[in-house]
This record gives C-alpha cells, structure tokens and sequence, in this order.
C-alpha cells in the first residue's frame, strides 16, 4: 500500500472514530478516548496517531482470533505492516530488524493489555457476552 493510501485509510479511521461514541474503561483506554485526547496537528503526531492506531487495532484483531498464525497473513497483520511502513517513513534512519522489534514489542504491549482486560472482564461478570464494551468498540474500528 502507498503512502498516500494509507493515509487516506486512516483519515478515515481517524473520521470513524470522532463520529463514533466514547467508550471509557479504567483499566485500558479505548482507541475513541486516545483520539479524543490526541488530536493531530502537525505530520509528525499525525504519524505517532497512525502508529498508535496500527499498534492497537493489530493487538486487539490477534486477541480476537486466538492469536497470530504466521502461515496465514490476516488483518492483524495488515495492520502489522501498516504500522511498520509507517515507522520507516516516520525514522527512515532506523534499520529493519530495530523496526520490526519495536513494532513486535508495542503490538504486544497491547495484546497484554487486551488480553488482561479480556480476562477481567470475563472474571467479574457472568455475561453471555464474549467481549466488553470497549472490546467491541475498538474491534468496530478495526
């Protein structure tokens, strides 16, 4: 995907998700609050937004199917390489095997986060449903 594409794939991520409803959690912030909080102003936090926005929506699409299987390329790792082709525009001066590591090491930052909220969640209520609010909002966005 192009540069350009991919920019304007996240405009309107970024447009969805202004439009939508806020979500709060007090143990994980939703991607609806982050941009909230966060609006871009500059090509630089517009890229930190897309980083971000990558990072979590891969996290979030692997929790949501049990995790990565690398014989198949799904949309958790679109988002994955999304987010990678973002850092190399973002710190060209970066190699690829630091890139790849620290784009492996955020998206597993928020699995564990998901994961942990996931199974708070699925502890404390007796609900019928598989996921949180935040879950399903969040997963609506990726």
């Amino acid at each position: 995907m192009h540069f350009i594409e991919t920019i304007t794939n996240m405009k309107k991520l970024i447009a969805l998700l202004l439009l939508s409803p806020l979500v709060a959690s007090g143990e994980i912030e939703s991607l609806y609050d982050y941009f909230d909080k966060n609006p871009y102003a500059s090509n630089e936090s517009e890229l930190d937004l897309f980083v971000y926005s990558s990072d979590k929506c891969s996290a979030i699409t692997f929790l949501s199917i049990g995790g990565d299987n690398p014989e198949v390329e799904d949309v958790g790792d679109m988002f994955m390489n999304q987010s990678y082709s973002i850092r190399k525009i973002k710190s060209p001066d970066i190699d690829m095997d630091t890139r790849w590591r620290n784009t492996q090491d955020s998206i597993q930052t928020y699995f564990k986060q998901y994961e942990a909220h996931f199974l708070d969640f699925r502890n404390r209520t007796q609900s019928e449903e598989l996921f949180s609010e935040l879950m399903k909002s969040d997963l609506i966005v990726s």
